[in-house]
């Protein structure tokens, strides 16, 4: 026969063992692994460096000096490319050939077609090059004029050569035309153009386009000074 004590160690014998198979131990396993911020960033800087560079993007006219804004402010910001001394002055150049659509949009019906084929060979030969004569000449002097204010002498039509008096009655209406020329800060005289324009959506250049009027030829070219 059992003692009380002995009964009572086995009872308790009997608990632990209970306790011990229904897990009831407050003592836990490790706990799951979770990434800590560090290691969250550890791996997003790993993943970008084993993801390949995207490729480059540009627009279509990226680098072509092409601007769209058709106010004399636009007219500024294309030619601020021209005055970069480390531009190229030709490629730029290219990109204000005028098309046929934007003779006809700048002359008459009967001058358009002339101005294209005397200045085509120009073009196609590279000597049509908008560039300042040297690398001091960053500043801009601009001056537009309708064709009435050529043809009549008023508003800046002082400012173009004299060719621009008889071309004047041959531009479209509606059509601003604009002289410019490249100028060394606190100079007013400097390397002169002429024939910008904004039609269709972009900027050209028709340079000296009374040439190709009957009776052309040579014109007196005054070099504008700034305002």
């Amino acid at each position: 026969m059992r003692t009380v004590p002995a009964l009572l160690f086995v009872a308790l014998v009997h608990v632990v063992a209970l306790l011990g198979a229904c897990g009831g131990s407050d003592k836990q396993g490790p706990p799951p692994m979770v990434p800590s911020d560090d290691d969250e960033q550890v791996f997003f800087a790993a993943a970008e460096e084993a993801s390949p560079p995207a490729a480059a993007t540009s627009s279509p006219e990226a680098g072509s000096g092409a601007v769209v804004d058709g106010t004399e402010r636009g007219a500024r910001t294309l030619l601020s490319q021209f005055a970069d001394p480390k531009a190229d002055h030709a490629s730029l150049s290219r990109t204000l050939r005028p098309r046929a659509e934007d003779y006809r949009a700048i002359f008459d019906e009967v001058t358009a077609p002339k101005v294209e084929a005397a200045q085509a060979k120009d073009w196609e030969d590279g000597k049509i090059v908008v560039r300042p004569a040297h690398t001091k000449q960053t500043e801009i002097s601009l001056w537009g004029a309708t064709g009435a204010e050529l043809a009549s002498g008023s508003g800046n039509a002082a400012r173009f050569p004299g060719g621009y008096r008889k071309l004047g009655g041959r531009l479209a209406s509606g059509v601003t035309v604009y002289a410019f020329a490249f100028t060394e800060p606190g100079k007013s005289a400097g390397t002169t153009f002429d024939g910008l324009a904004f039609v269709n959506g972009r900027w050209v250049l028709a340079p000296k386009a009374w040439r190709a009027l009957d009776g052309g030829g040579e014109a007196a070219s005054p070099e504008p000074t700034a305002p």
